[in-house]
C-alpha cells in the first residue's frame, strides 16, 4: 500500500466518522427538540390544571367564573392533561373532582376544596419538577387555612 492509498483510505475514513457525527447529532438534536416541545406542554397543562382547580376552590358555585372552571376541569380531566400526567397528577385530580361534586357549602367544604386544589398543584409542582430536573424543595405542607 502507497501513501497515497493510505492517505486516500484515510481521507475515506474520516469523512465516513464526520458524516456519522452528523448523523448522531442530528437525532439527538430533533430527540431534544421533541422532549422539550412535550415538556413545555405538560407544564402549561399543570399549570393551568393548578389554576383550574384554585379557581374552583375560590370562587362561589354560583358564579360564571366557577362553571368556565368546572368546564375547564372537566376538558383537563377527561382530555389533554391524561396525556401527561403522572400517577400523583392523576391521583390528585381524581381526588378533587369527586370533592368537587360531594362537598357541601360552607366554610368547612370550602377550606376542604381548597386544601384538594393545593394537593394538585403541589403534585404538578412535583412532576414539573422531575420533567425539568429542577429539584425544587419539598414543601412544608402547610394546608389552606394558614
Amino acid at each position: 500500500m502507497t501513501l497515497e492509498d493510505a492517505t486516500k483510505i484515510a481521507t475515506l475514513v474520516g469523512g465516513m466518522l464526520v458524516g456519522a457525527g452528523a448523523i448522531f447529532q442530528y437525532a439527538d438534536t430533533a430527540d431534544r427538540e421533541i422532549r422539550r416541545a412535550y415538556n413545555e406542554r405538560k407544564l402549561a397543562l399543570c399549570v393551568d390544571a393548578s389554576d383550574t382547580a384554585a379557581s374552583l376552590a375560590s370562587t362561589k358555585p354560583e358564579s360564571a367564573t366557577w362553571a368556565r372552571s368546572k368546564e375547564r376541569f372537566d376538558t383537563l380531566y377527561w382530555g389533554s392533561l391524561a396525556m401527561f400526567e403522572d400517577q400523583t397528577v392523576e391521583d390528585s385530580m381524581v381526588s378533587f373532582r369527586r370533592m368537587l361534586s360531594t362537598i357541601g357549602s360552607g366554610e368547612a367544604g370550602t377550606l376542604q376544596l381548597q386544601r384538594a386544589a393545593l394537593t394538585v398543584s403541589r403534585a404538578c409542582r412535583s412532576l414539573v419538577s422531575e420533567t425539568w430536573k429542577l429539584h425544587l424543595p419539598v414543601l412544608a405542607g402547610k394546608g389552606a387555612d394558614q
